[in-house]
């Protein structure tokens, strides 16, 4: 009997493991974290026009999570502290980029500037947007170019995200 037990518990064990790594780890989605698959995530949950490309200026503006702006002050998305819009930053760093408590945060606030800056554009097309982002975002003229890029290479991403939704 207590063999038996014992080759249940393992093959139960053995069944755990094999289940949970087969199962694509943007179901175990820790928001204190950011990883490609949280980020995307918080993005569609929060409501943001254009989740996929705003994503990709997260990973650009954030270098991939590295840069000392996303470090430091929790912001993904390189935006100042704003003068005169609604805003969840806590306030303005020494660079004078926003300071959020967390990158969810930083999420958030994006959304509020994505208000501010569309409220007279309801109907904005996806390729509008990102020319709208061209003029009022970057400064760089393969700005676009570069955010469908990073869009391209993590459809993956963007996949197992919209699959795994409950």
């Amino acid at each position: 009997m207590i063999l038996k037990n014992f080759f249940l518990c393992l093959v139960l064990l053995f069944s755990v493991t094999t289940i949970s790594n087969n199962v694509p780890n943007i179901l175990f989605v820790d928001y204190g974290n950011v990883s490609y698959g949280s980020l995307y995530l918080k993005l569609l949950h929060s409501g943001v026009k254009y989740p996929d490309v705003v994503f990709a200026q997260a990973v650009i503006e954030s270098a991939h999570f590295t840069s000392d702006v996303f470090k430091s002050e929790n912001n993904l998305f390189g935006m100042k502290h704003p003068a005169r819009r609604q805003t969840l930053s806590e306030g303005k760093a020494e660079s004078g980029y926003a300071s959020y408590d967390s990158w969810t945060t930083s999420v958030e606030d994006y959304k509020l500037w994505q208000h501010s800056m569309l409220k007279q554009k309801e109907c904005i097309t996806k390729m509008e947007y990102l020319n709208l982002l061209g003029k009022v975002y970057a400064t760089d003229p393969k700005y676009i170019r570069v955010i469908k890029k990073v869009m391209l290479d993590h459809q993956d991403v963007f996949k197992n995200a919209k699959t795994n939704l409950i």
